[in-house]
């Protein structure tokens, strides 16, 4: 494969002393058989996640075959090359070629003379299948430069389907490649697993994901490309579920994203809808929005995650129907934003429902929040057009000014929190 080629990958790379007082025999031996206790209750417990949220063991398509390396260039040459190896089909949309069964694997041990794709197609418009094949092994060891089991440039009417890619730098890449499908593929201990860029009205559905090799590992990954389907994707472990990066408008439907650092990320990338979508379990943030406007995200579920959603210098998105609720910090959190309009949302048992500051005209409209320790917390916000819904708990309203936390303290201890008494944060 041409240099040139190889440059074209463009992957996303995107804060005294305890005294001295001799305890007794009998308090030395409660002490210790207290603290045995505790290991062991915390032991089981790690046992327990670990065994509940591990992934599943690699396997590979059962009928693959030890296959060599694909490299196909221009219809003429997938035509040639479909002749040779005996590939059913015509190319045409009713008789696609029929690429099935392959086993290839790149040997890393190889160095420098084992890298590559393990299959390259570019510049056709022939329609194709892949499928059952297993793909492992595609890597570089040079900086800047990023090899995938499968990687289309300029390509389309591509079906992918029914893969399973193990230990690629990634998974699936697409670049300047539109109308083709990736459905129920299998990614394991990839760096990413799907990766689109400049790429247009893809739809990727029904694809699990496994463990990325790498901090940093992504999911699938969507770099300035527009009017994609992602739908029905589930993605576990990995430092981000579904990353949107100057991308829009696509759309992110049904998929289900945990055990990650953020479950959805959308960076500089405008006018997406997200819906129906699941993030739970992430260590930072359910779905997280930066320089990003005029998305909706609607009807999704942010669970046990530390901030369900988080809004950053981001204008003018619509949030509605969306439940976020048992987050560690925030149900949502919005700061350095403007215009946005929150309605009919469900902010339940987190520790703050709804966090804003340094943001002034949003819209926040019947939504309900309830049995979280303080509903609304406002900081350094000038105006807010604020509707409360029938579901909205009422207590103490406040709004936290220039004064900061000075004047937060002293309402907080007058309202009653020192003993564990719930607050309303409103203006």
């Amino acid at each position: 494969m041409g240099q040139d080629v190889k440059n074209a990958s463009r992957f996303c790379q995107i804060p005294a002393g305890l005294g001295t007082r001799r305890l007794s025999t009998n308090t030395d031996r409660r002490e210790i058989i207290v603290a045995a206790g505790l290991i062991t209750v915390l032991s089981i417990a790690a046992l327990s996640t670990y065994l509940l949220w591990a992934p599943p063991p690699f396997e590979e398509s059962p009928i693959a075959s030890a296959y060599a390396v694909i490299s196909i260039d221009g219809d003429a040459n997938f035509t040639a090359t479909a002749l040779l190896e005996g590939w059913p089909g015509d190319g045409s949309p009713e008789n696609p070629y029929i690429i099935d069964g392959l086993d290839i694997e790149r040997d890393q041990s190889l160095g420098i003379d084992g890298e590559g794709h393990c299959i390259l197609i570019e510049n056709t418009r022939v329609s194709f299948i892949i499928r059952y094949c297993n793909l492992t092994g595609a890597s570089c060891h040079m900086i800047g430069i990023e090899y995938a089991g499968i990687t289309l440039v300029n390509v389309s009417g591509g079906l992918l389907v029914n893969n399973v890619f193990h230990q690629n730098e990634a998974g699936i890449y697409l670049a300047d490649s539109r109308s083709n499908t990736v459905v129920n593929n299998t990614f394991h201990d990839n760096f990413w697993g799907i990766c689109l860029a400049d790429s247009l009205s893809n739809t990727v559905v029904n694809n699990t994901f496994y463990a990325c090799m790498h901090y940093g590992g992504i999911g699938i990954d969507l770099e300035s490309s527009h009017l994609n389907n992602i739908v029905n994707n589930t993605c576990n472990v990995s430092s981000v579920g579904i990353g949107v990066d100057g991308s829009g408008p696509n759309t992110l439907v049904n998929n289900t994203c945990s055990n990650a650092e953020i479950g959805i990320r959308l960076s500089d990338s405008d006018s997406n809808i997200v819906a129906n979508n699941n993030c739970f379990n992430n260590t930072e943030h359910g779905i997280y929005l930066l320089f990003s406007e005029n998305n909706t995200l609607s009807d999704n579920t942010f669970n046990s995650n530390d901030i369900g959603i988080y809004l950053g210098y981001s204008d003018s998105n619509t949030l509605a129907n969306n439940n976020c609720f048992n987050n560690t910090e925030h149900g949502i959190c919005i700061r350095y934003s403007e215009n946005n309009t929150l309605s009919d949302n469900t902010f339940n048992s987190n520790d703050i429902g709804i966090y804003l500051r340094n943001s002034d005209s949003n819209t926040l409209a019947n939504n309900n929040c309830s049995n979280n320790r303080i509903d609304i917390y406002k900081r350094e916000v000038t105006y807010e057009r604020i509707i409360l819904g029938d579901g909205f708990d009422s207590g103490v309203l406040l709004s936290i000014g220039f004064v900061g936390f000075i004047e937060f303290l002293a309402i907080t201890l007058l309202a009653g929190l020192i003993v564990g008494k719930r607050v309303s944060m409103v203006e």
